[in-house]
């Protein structure tokens, strides 16, 4: 959308978009970084680049992302997001969008769950989960409030990525690896697993969870899988969710008193993606830094419908689309607070993701018992000094 808005604005501008990962050529994730870091170093590379994975910290401290903070105006953006990426006064990337690890139940069931621990104290405490017979009964039949498990989980790999989602930046930090907070959220994440038996393989004929999506028109909108599946069909007091944009909001407010950041590691977390910076050695400032602010302009913002747009204006046109194109069937329309919700948002989440499935692998073999919990961190402990010797 931002290409097509300043192509509109410059028709006669040529612009290439280079796709670092195309999939052809056997190239990885690495050689992509290292062509990158080649370029960059050279005083070469994209004129503007997405930093997703990359070691953007380490760009800007090698000068290599221009600081846009008197370039690119940023002034529209809700504060508490902006803030996040603010950094002794100088500004060098900046997220277009982002996702929201949530925690939704009904105001007294969440109450007072404000922290990893009190998660895990709610869960294990809780009544233990039911196990559902396909063969016998409604898989989604409610079942009575006094019997309902804090939570519940599709395996594993839901409650992972969640415990990532809201905690990573945590574990993984400019410094390298915290390691007193890995053991906590892997004995945090055992915890819930034990409680919840997700180590363990399902039973012939039972059923842990299902998933369905729900898409935006063109957006990769929200898989909603055991654990908001769980709450909607009144199994479980209440459930984590990565709400993945607006529209997906509309299952929490239909079902949900209340929603608040989900209580990983990470205080107030959100996800933030499309990060987005300007190489320092461009030959074509003026119109590097013009594509960053059309990329954060409302008009583009509030037609993105992957993640949530990241201005309170982009977020109510975008909002006052989706009430006008689904009013026949809902005319109350969407009331979820975002803005509200964004008030209590305090730390950005962004790990790079291809350190997600080396966490997990281990994780999951110490929920299963295959490793003890020290076994565990040491795996990690040199999968991590291997990451960061790569990126160097």
């Amino acid at each position: 959308a931002a290409m097509t808005e300043m192509m509109r604005r410059h028709p006669d501008a040529t612009m290439e978009l280079e796709i670092a990962l195309d999939g052809e050529g056997g190239k990885t994730a690495a050689d992509a970084l290292q062509d990158l870091n080649t370029r960059m170093l050279a005083g070469d590379g994209p004129d503007v680049l997405i930093l997703d994975d990359t070691p953007m910290e380490q760009y800007a401290a090698n000068g290599l992302l221009m600081n846009l903070k008197d370039k690119a105006d940023f002034g529209a953006m809700y504060e508490e997001l902006r803030a996040g990426f603010e950094k002794d006064g100088n500004i060098y990337y900046m997220p277009a969008r982002y996702k929201l690890p949530m925690l939704i139940g009904d105001t007294e069931d969440i109450a007072g769950v404000d922290t990893l621990q009190q998660l895990v104290d709610a869960v294990v405490n809780g009544k233990d989960p039911a196990v559902l017979d396909a063969e016998v009964g409604d898989p989604f039949a409610s079942i009575p409030r006094e019997e309902r498990p804090a939570m519940v989980f599709d395996g594993l790999s839901e409650l992972f990525d969640l415990m990532w989602n809201s905690g990573a930046s945590e574990v993984i930090t400019g410094e390298g690896l915290n390691s007193d907070k890995l053991r906590t959220m892997l004995e945090a994440m055992k915890a819930i697993s034990d409680k919840c038996g997700l180590a363990k393989d399902p039973e012939e004929g039972s059923i842990v969870g299902g998933a369905i999506a729900m898409s935006t028109g063109g957006g990769e909108g929200s898989v909603i899988t055991g654990s908001p599946m769980g709450y909607l069909s009144k199994r479980a007091q209440m459930c984590g969710f990565t709400v993945g944009d607006l529209l997906s909001t509309g299952m929490i407010e239909e079902k949900a008193t209340a929603y608040q950041p989900f209580p990983g590691l990470a205080q107030g977390a959100w996800q933030p993606f499309a990060i987005a910076g300007v190489n320092a050695g461009t030959q074509r400032e003026e119109l590097a830094v013009e594509f960053i602010e059309a990329l954060f302009s409302q008009e583009v913002q509030a037609t993105q419908t992957s993640g949530f747009p990241v201005s309170k204006a982009a977020a109510d046109a975008q909002k006052e689309s989706i009430n006008e194109s689904m009013k026949e069937y809902r005319p109350e329309g969407l009331s979820f607070d975002l803005d509200g919700m964004v008030k209590k948002l305090k730390t950005p989440v962004a790990p790079d993701s291809s350190l997600h499935d080396t966490f997990f692998g281990v994780a999951e073999s110490y929920c299963k018992g295959t490793v003890t919990i020290d076994e565990a961190v040491c795996q990690i402990e040199q999968a991590v000094r291997n990451y960061l010797a790569e990126r160097q």
